[in-house]
This record gives C-alpha cells, structure tokens and sequence, in this order.
C-alpha cells in the first residue's frame, strides 16, 4: 500500500465515522485535515519527481 493510498483509507475511514455519528467529530475533522493535507503534499511530491524526471531526460537526449 502506497503513502497515498494509506491516506485515501483514513480520510474514507474518518468520513464512514462521521457519516455514522461518531461522538468525536472535532477529532474526525483534524485527522480529515490532517490526511488531506499529507496527501495533497504526497501528490505534489510525485508531480515534482515525475517533472524531474521528464527534464532529466530530455537533458540527456539533448547531450547524445
């Protein structure tokens, strides 16, 4: 299981609660901003090294 799809698990985990009345909603809430903002910076992180690499290899066409 990737970082991202761990998270993707909390937040539906935390939604499932919410939706079933779950007493600790103030706690519910922080782990949803919590997991949304990890994945949000995980997905980020990926575009970054997807870029990375793209230019990488483009460098290393342009050098042949």
């Amino acid at each position: 299981m990737t970082d991202i799809e761990r998270c993707d698990k909390e937040i539906a985990d935390a939604e499932a609660m919410l939706r079933a009345g779950h007493r600790d909603v103030a706690g519910l809430l922080l782990q949803l901003m919590d997991c949304s903002i990890e994945r949000r910076m995980l997905s980020e992180n990926d575009a970054v090294q997807t870029r990375a690499g793209e230019i990488d290899k483009r460098a290393e066409g342009t050098w042949a």
